[in-house]
């Protein structure tokens, strides 16, 4: 099962950004709207790791982009799925 196949299904909202978790495959799909030259365009972040996850976090955390705060708080939220699922692991 591809839960990034189906965002409405397995997607959580942040603010304007949706995140989905397949936390058996510890990858991450950020999906988004940015500025495009006339009308907002539909944008994806797909993150395979942990550490990418926590790589995206600190670049987020200090900027100034529109939606920053949510990346964020998505991003947060993926690392704390990831990492629980690797608790559970152990």
């Amino acid at each position: 099962m591809n839960v990034h196949a189906n965002p409405e299904t397995y997607g959580h909202v942040f603010g304007g950004v949706t995140v989905t978790v397949d936390r058996e495959g510890e990858s991450v799909c950020l999906r988004y709207l940015r500025k495009g030259p006339v009308l907002p365009v539909p944008s994806t972040l797909m993150l395979h790791s942990l550490d990418e996850v926590e790589g995206a976090l600190g670049v987020h955390k200090g900027s100034d982009r529109p939606n920053a705060r949510d990346f964020v708080a998505a991003l947060k939220f993926a690392a704390a799925q990831i990492a629980a699922q690797r608790g559970k692991r152990k």
